[in-house]
């Protein structure tokens, strides 16, 4: 019951929240295997011993059947988030070595936040004129994430008294051309995020670079 019950420390290191989270979920889905492979052999048993022909031994295949389709269904879906959890947290890792980069403008650069209602806030970037809370997604931008970003902003907002917090949405899969605002949030990709951030805070850029999309 450990792993069920563990809790997971920020560490203000870039993709520590979801890394842990991965793993955990990883160790339920190893707990839930080796109980699967107890169940497979009591099958043996079963079939071995006849157990079916008694009125308890059919009850206990029936009762070994169901639990055995719960942690079937159990596995894949521990183990689908594992694979999101671990794949995240290398993305997050990604886009904190790309904003570290912005420390050269004398800029305040944070990673994995621990929000005071739950979860965590990816990434935090606190310009002399502006701030931005960065959320990190490995597949699509989707509304969901979005409102997500917009969430962490309005706590980064609060909690670290800036007058206002710039919501984005950085989205390694299919990410945009370039970045765009979408309601209150921008979505962009890793390779234009430094390039926003910069632009929103008034950074002058070389000749020849993208201008934002309102």
């Amino acid at each position: 019951m450990i792993v069920w019950r563990a809790e997971i420390v920020e560490r203000n290191v870039a993709g520590g929240y979801a890394r842990v989270r991965g793993w955990i979920l990883m160790t339920q889905w190893a707990a839930m295997a080796a109980n699967y492979i107890i169940i497979v052999g009591i099958f043996i048993v079963a079939n071995r011993d006849h157990w079916t022909r008694s009125r308890p031994g059919l009850v206990a295949v029936y009762a070994s059947a169901g639990l055995a389709f719960f942690l079937a269904r159990e596995m894949m879906r521990r183990g689908d988030d594992a694979l999101d959890f671990l794949a995240g947290s290398e993305a997050e890792v990604r886009v904190a070595e790309a904003l570290d980069q912005l420390r050269r403008h004398g800029w305040d650069v944070v990673h994995d936040i621990k929000k005071d209602y739950g979860g965590n806030l990816d990434h935090l970037v606190l310009a002399p004129s502006a701030a931005f809370a960065i959320e990190t997604k490995s597949g699509r931008g989707t509304g969901r994430a979005r409102s997500q970003a917009l969430a962490s902003a309005a706590w980064a907002k609060e909690k670290y008294g800036r007058p206002w917090v710039n919501a984005v949405l950085c989205v390694l899969s299919d990410p945009p051309s370039a970045p765009k605002k979408i309601g209150q949030a921008w979505m962009t990709g890793l390779e234009t995020l430094p390039m926003l951030l910069e632009q929103l805070a008034g950074v002058p850029q070389q000749p020849g670079k993208e201008k934002l999309r309102g």
